[in-house]
Order: C-alpha cells, then structure tokens, then sequence
C-alpha cells in the first residue's frame, strides 16, 4: 500500500481508513491470510500512521525495517512512546535487515552472520514474532522443513548445500522450522548432491524448483559419465579432452557437434553418458572430421601431485623434460586446489613415438614426485 506523502492529521485518517479497507476486503477473500503493514520508523508521518493502526482489529502485523545499529535504539523509542503492536494483539514483524550491504566494502559472510546473530538476540528482547533477512520470499508453510528455509533463502543454493545450521546449530534437511529460526546455508566444503527422496521432505515451491536442480544434476552426472566413456576413443588419438580441440581448431569442434546434433560440448557428453549417442557414432564423426593423431598430430601429457610436488620451478622443470624430448607445448592447462595439490595438462606437437616412450619415463621418473602421469 502507498501512504500518501503529505504530513496533514487528514491524510493519515484517510490513510487509515484505506488500510482498514483493504484489510476488510483480504479477510472477506482470504481468512487464513495474515494482513499487515510497514512503516519507516525514522518518518513522523509513518509513526502517526503506525500508532493508529495499532487500533484496528483487521491488520495482523506491522513491520519494520532495520539497517544499522542506530535502528536498534530507535525502534526502542518508538515502542516505548508510541506503543507495541503486542499489547494491542498484533505482531511486530522485521521485515528486512541487513548491515553493510551497500555501505562495507569489507562485507563478508562473516559479518553478515554476526549481524544477523545480534537481530535475532535484539528480537526476542523486543518480542518481535518474525524476522526476515527480505520481504520477498521467505515466508514459509506451517510445518516448512530446513530444506523449504534454504530454497526460501535462494533456490541457487540447493545444489550446493555442505551444511544448514538453524539458531547456530546444525540441523538435518528433513528437520521442521519453527517460527523465528534464523537459517544459515553453509556452502563451503563439499555439497550435499540433491537427491530425488528430497522431494518427499518439501512444499510445493520449493519442489518446483528442486525438480529442475535435480534435472541439472542428471545431466551433469551423464556428462561426467559421457567423459568417461569417451576417455579411450580420444586417447588413441592423442587428446584427452575435446576442449583442447576446441580451443585450437574450433572448426572441427562445430563440425562434430553439427554432425551429432549437439549445441556444446556438455551437451554431447550427456547425449553421450545417457545412452542417445553411441561411442561408434561418436567414433565415426570424429573421424570425418579429422580429429585424430593423423589429422590433429598431437601427443597430450596429463599429470597431477599433491602439494609436495608444487614446488616454485615445478613447471619449468616438466617444461624442460618436454624440450629434450624435442616437443613444443601448444597449449596449456592447469589447476590447483585450496590444499595446494595441481593438475596440469599438456598438448604437445613434434614428438616422435620414440621421443614419446622417452618422455614417459622420463615424466616417471621426475624429481618432482607426481601422483598420476598419462601420456598419449
């Protein structure tokens, strides 16, 4: 509802008798909905307005919004002078609250749980019912599970939930919220891959948007299983992945995926994982398009090691192995992780098949220990 912008007693009576109005209309429609109103707690208008509202039976709640701490001692104020809306059979609601979000460039994940934890302690000292980190989209179903607040939070995280902690403590996904939990979505650390009994643990909304995670989830597990089984077919070409095509002769790549009727890559790895693309297929297009060591004449190295061989000069040392076996890298490809371990990928032209048994051994052999080598 839009409160009119004048500072007149009339149009506050006029925006009460609005309000009433609407409120009146919403229960005839809808008892079960709750009807509420929010009000700017640092505007005189809106305060003259909030402390006629607490006198009308028809509205349920009245919200308010808090962004810095200065709000905290304000709100006080106003209840004290102006009234809670629980001593007149109404909830207090926060309908939005955040600290720093425009404000902090040094904002944080850690910040904005600390924030949250102290409107959490300053609401249930204030008897506020309801807190909402916004007002779109956080409203839950009596009954909501742990898995209906963090699709609430953002449907994003649902694929990528480590753990959800509920008042600061760790809670199952099947768990029921209570009014007022405060839900936080831990998404470091390895994820929780969504499953299809989660459907069973759920409303409708977040089913809704579940279904099309775990849609996402298939066609990412098909690919994962499409690489794998085209792993063979490439190695004896002299390649280890189609992207290294893609980024040196992208021509070949869009002829093959034209042929096997794919939009990308991801694409033909599921087509292929899930059964609708036959490895002889895949194998005969290949060759019409001249990826293979004949037509491409390329050898690739693939290595990866713990954070004992990622070592300064590690790459230059493997860079050298390949130059005295008469090699030139084309193409490069690498990687590390957060516990210092690395994976590197090497595409390679002007090795002989003798120069490349020499190079495997000599990759066996480094002095930088190497947990995996494979050389085609």
């Amino acid at each position: 509802m839009a409160i009119l912008d004048d500072r007149t007693l009339d149009f506050v009576s006029t925006s009460v008798a609005q309000t009433e109005r609407l409120a009146v209309a919403v229960r005839e429609e809808s008892p079960e909905t709750l009807v509420g109103v929010t009000v700017a707690i640092s505007d005189d208008f809106d305060l003259d307005f909030y402390e006629r509202v607490l006198a009308l039976e028809s509205v349920d709640f009245i919200g308010v919004r808090i962004f810095q701490p200065a709000a905290f001692d304000l709100l006080e104020d106003v209840l004290a002078e102006r009234g809670h809306p629980a001593d007149h059979g109404k909830e207090l609601w926060l309908l939005e609250t955040w600290y720093g979000y425009c404000l902090a460039p040094q904002r944080s994940m850690d910040l904005d749980a600390t924030w949250l934890e102290t409107v959490a302690a300053f609401a249930a000292h204030e008897r506020i019912t309801t807190v909402l980190a916004n007002d779109y989209g956080c409203f839950l179903q009596e009954g909501g599970t742990v898995l209906d607040g963090v699709a609430a939070i953002q449907e994003f995280y649902l694929d990528k939930i480590s753990k959800v902690m509920v008042n600061g403590e760790e809670r199952h996904l099947y768990d029921t919220l209570a009014p007022g939990d405060v839900v936080e979505v831990i998404s470091t650390g390895p994820h929780q891959v969504p499953k299809p009994e989660w459907l069973d643990h759920c409303d409708v909304s977040t089913a809704r948007h579940l279904r099309v995670v775990l849609a996402r989830v298939a066609l990412k597990e098909a690919s994962q299983k499409g690489k794998a089984l085209i792993h063979p077919l490439l190695a004896k070409r002299g390649i280890l992945a189609l992207e290294d095509v893609s980024a040196l002769e992208h021509t070949r790549v869009e002829q093959l995926l034209g042929l096997m009727a794919c939009a990308s890559l991801d694409d033909l790895y599921s087509a292929v994982g899930g059964g609708s693309i036959s490895l002889s297929q895949l194998e005969s297009a290949l060759d019409l398009v001249g990826i293979s060591r004949v037509g491409l004449g390329w050898i690739t190295v693939e290595v990866s090691g713990s954070n004992t061989a990622n070592r300064p000069g590690g790459l230059a040392y493997l860079a050298g192995l390949v130059s005295e076996s008469d090699g030139n890298i084309i193409r490069t490809v690498q990687s590390t992780q957060e516990d210092g371990s690395f994976y590197l990928r090497l595409l390679l032209t002007g090795i002989t098949e003798e120069n490349k048994k020499r190079l495997t051994e000599a990759f066996t052999k480094s002095r930088f220990p190497l947990d995996r080598v494979e050389i085609v």
